[in-house]
């Protein structure tokens, strides 16, 4: 079997099978046709070496200068489709087995949005839908919700609360469904990373009051949509459409780095963090099953831990500096 006829196969099983998400089968597309273009598409499987992976490893490097983080990324997709071929008895052993290809990646820490602009943008969303920035919303303005001709705006307000509330992924975000959410709008069920499902909470009563709005709105105005996020036409709210919402609106509030959805769900973690919360309630929360992931964020508290100690130890006042 050529790697080509491999590949396609590979692909179909994951889209019948695997249960992936368009996202991610897109990915693997496209990481699998580069991989044919250098080891030429009616190479056989069994003539694939440890030594023909080191030197494609090496082009993604030296040639194409990828980073390591791509790098690691197209390793892990055939890592996935050689354990796939050896299962399948396409090939005897993967030849991945004890590849030793360390990829060494750079420490990242979570990019989260400060307290500023979290607020910032939270209350643009309201002042564009004549709600009140700070005071509680009313009948009134849940009546005149109802009647909104700015959909985008009310549908990005529901998406950045939602997002901040529950640390939920914009992928988990846009699949959810009327039916996902319990009727007084407290808990959401969404599948996540794996197909693994879990419930987030939403604690604020006034956010479950917004999102009754939107939820009732919705369904008066698009009665046939599945998602319980839409677009003004009516159509499902895609990834895509959430990301572009948000990083547009964020720009609108005067925010003047670029703003993505993944960067709130960060920001949810390490305030979560910041203020007390113990970390395996937020590992919960975030759908880890490691905490070892939870981590990254401690080391982002630990930060602001410094900063604070700077600012606000009492040592210069007990010496008598000024």
């Amino acid at each position: 079997m050529n790697i080509r006829k491999a590949c396609d196969l590979f692909l179909d099983y994951c889209r019948s099978s695997k249960n992936l998400s368009a996202h991610t089968l897109r990915a693997y597309e496209i990481d699998l046709n580069d991989f044919q273009r250098f080891v030429g598409a009616r190479k056989g499987v069994t003539a694939i070496d440890k030594a023909l992976l080191r030197n494609y490893l090496g082009h993604l490097k030296e040639e194409k200068g990828f980073k390591p983080t791509t790098i690691k990324r197209r390793l892990a997709c055939l890592r996935v489709l050689f354990s796939w071929l050896e299962d399948e008895e396409h090939v005897a052993q993967t030849p991945l087995y004890r590849l030793n290809a360390k990829i060494a990646l750079p420490h990242q820490l979570p990019r989260a949005l400060t307290r500023e602009e979290m607020g910032k943008l939270l209350t643009y969303w309201r002042l564009r839908l004549d709600l009140p920035p700070k005071a509680q919303v009313g009948p009134r303005h849940l009546a005149s919700l109802r009647l909104t001709r700015d959909f985008t705006a009310f549908t990005g307000m529901i998406a950045a609360e939602l997002l901040f509330a529950t640390g939920m992924r914009v992928g988990e975000l846009a699949s959810v469904r009327p039916e996902d959410i319990s009727p007084d709008g407290e808990v959401i069920t969404i599948v996540g990373k794996g197909n693994r499902q879990r419930r987030v909470f939403v604690s604020r009563a006034e956010l479950r009051t917004l999102v009754r709005t939107y939820l009732e709105t919705r369904t008066e105005r698009f009665p046939a949509a599945e998602a319980a996020l839409v677009t003004p036409q009516g159509a499902d709210a895609s990834t895509q459409y959430l990301r572009q919402v948000i990083t547009r609106g964020a720009k609108q509030a005067g925010i003047r780095r670029r703003i993505t959805p993944h960067m709130i769900r960060h920001t949810a973690a390490t305030m979560l963090l910041e203020e007390g919360l113990d970390i395996r309630y937020v590992q919960r929360l975030l759908g880890h099953q490691s905490i070892a992931t939870t981590q990254r964020y401690t080391h982002v508290t630990d930060e602001v831990l410094q900063k604070l100690l700077g600012e606000k130890h009492p040592r210069g006042r007990v010496i008598g500096e000024d």
